[in-house]
């Protein structure tokens, strides 16, 4: 008879677990499709190899304006991709923040930024992305690249359309012999 194993692991420990760099990926991808490339996502991996960390900035590209906004950034241990940590104007809201995240800090405690799994991290990536913040600042971007190229599709038609008089040979000044 098969013995049945009473798991003692945390329910959290399973093979679906995706890293921070995958789910800022398909946030990524996820932008880029909903604003019709208008914006377009971009992860950005850099390493720091004397702290032994590494970075993941997830930015906003306005092709149009060949521009580009970080909205976070996240960071990790080189040899360990949880905890994740991460860095947004979303956490640094209001003057004191930083102050009242000492008490964590020295007991130990588990950061407001921090996330010890994928899905504590999809959901602090899910409140910066939602966040008054990175909202106002996407569709701030979106409509200055709608000015950009509404302006570029004025200036398109304009060149496509011939003179005010016609085309050459069809003007009132033009004698026909």
């Amino acid at each position: 008879m098969a013995q049945v194993i009473d798991s003692l692991w945390s329910p959290t420990i399973r093979p679906t677990i995706l890293s921070p760099f995958a789910i800022l990926d398909l946030q990524a991808r996820a932008l880029t499709q909903q604003t019709n490339g208008i914006l377009v996502g971009d992860v950005k991996v850099a390493h720091d190899e004397d702290k032994k960390t590494t970075y993941l900035h997830l930015d906003l590209i306005v092709p149009a304006l060949n521009y580009r906004q970080r909205a976070l950034t996240a960071e990790h241990a080189a040899d360990m991709i949880y905890p994740v940590r991460i860095d947004a104007a979303y956490f640094r809201r209001g003057l004191f923040r930083p102050i009242a995240a000492l008490p964590a800090i020295f007991e130990g405690r588990k950061l407001e930024t921090d996330a010890a799994s994928d899905e504590e991290f999809r959901h602090l990536v899910e409140k910066v992305l939602k966040s008054d913040e990175v909202t106002s600042l996407a569709l701030s971007l979106i409509a200055r690249a709608n000015d950009v190229l509404q302006a570029r599709e004025r200036e398109a038609q304009k060149q496509a359309l011939p003179p005010p008089n016609g085309p050459p040979g069809n003007s009132p000044d033009h004698e026909t012999t």
